[in-house]
């Protein structure tokens, strides 16, 4: 998988995988061997550790990082390498270097219903929530235009929402994914969709170029998207406008 799906219930496989991560008990020990087994592997490379750190900087790209110290499930192996992008040139060129590599990319927002592998996760899982900027601005009419990063929680959209007296946004308040994995799979509760208030999306497509499509062309349906249909389009942010 290659796009953050933080609303809906997903699995990140391990290494070789032939399908479905499968959950196994296992005890902290357990852990800790699967952490040597991820620094003794062959999925180490130094020229993509040092050209990673080169574009979002060193205290930004880890190498196995424990996946369960970053899902809500608290379940999950070690990723080869952990990248936290800061904005979006610096995902472009975190993505553009992991496809010159030859590593595989998962995106990975707030880490909800989301479910690694105890084995770990042989590629580059990519920290969106450096892409969690906000910012607002009024239209002409009573409405207001709110932007956020793909990165974003949607908690603190809807409460940046409230803090303005906008509505529109009450059916997300109890969903914990973000911004990104909410356009991804056209978020919903209480008879409500993000398809109701949103008004473009702002992506990376399979070129690696920046694009922005306005809603009514994103394909919007029940828990879907074009970006499902597209699963090498990374989503970057989304406007929506509210009342």
């Amino acid at each position: 998988f290659t796009n953050p799906v933080d609303g809906c219930f997903i699995a990140a496989s391990a290494p070789n995988p032939s399908g479905w991560g499968i959950l196994q008990s296992i005890d902290d020990n357990d852990h800790q061997k699967a952490d040597i087994r991820m620094h003794e592997n062959d999925f180490f490379n130094e020229d993509l550790l040092c050209a990673l750190a080169g574009v979002a900087g060193e205290d930004n790209v880890l190498m196995s990082e424990p996946m369960r110290e970053h899902t809500t499930f608290k379940i999950g192996g070690p990723a080869a390498f952990w990248c936290t992008p800061r904005d979006a040139e610096q995902l472009r060129r975190t993505l553009q270097l992991c496809r010159e590599h030859g590593v595989r990319v998962y995106l990975l927002g707030n880490g909800s219903n989301t479910l690694f592998d105890d084995a770990g996760f042989d590629g580059a899982v990519i920290d969106m929530r450096g892409l969690s900027g906000m910012e607002n601005s009024g239209l002409d009419t009573d409405a207001v235009r709110i932007t956020a990063g793909a990165g974003q929680t949607l908690g603190r959209l809807c409460s940046k929402a409230q803090t303005l007296g906008l509505t529109g946004l009450e059916f997300a308040c109890g969903i914990p994914g973000t911004v990104g994995g909410a356009v991804y799979m056209n978020a919903g509760a209480y008879g409500n969709e993000l398809k109701d208030v949103l008004e473009s999306v702002t992506f990376l497509d399979s070129d690696l170029q920046l694009r922005t499509l306005p809603a009514a062309d994103l394909a919007m349906g029940y828990r879907t998207s074009i970006f499902e249909q597209n699963p090498d389009w990374c989503i970057l942010s989304a406007t929506v406008v509210l009342h």
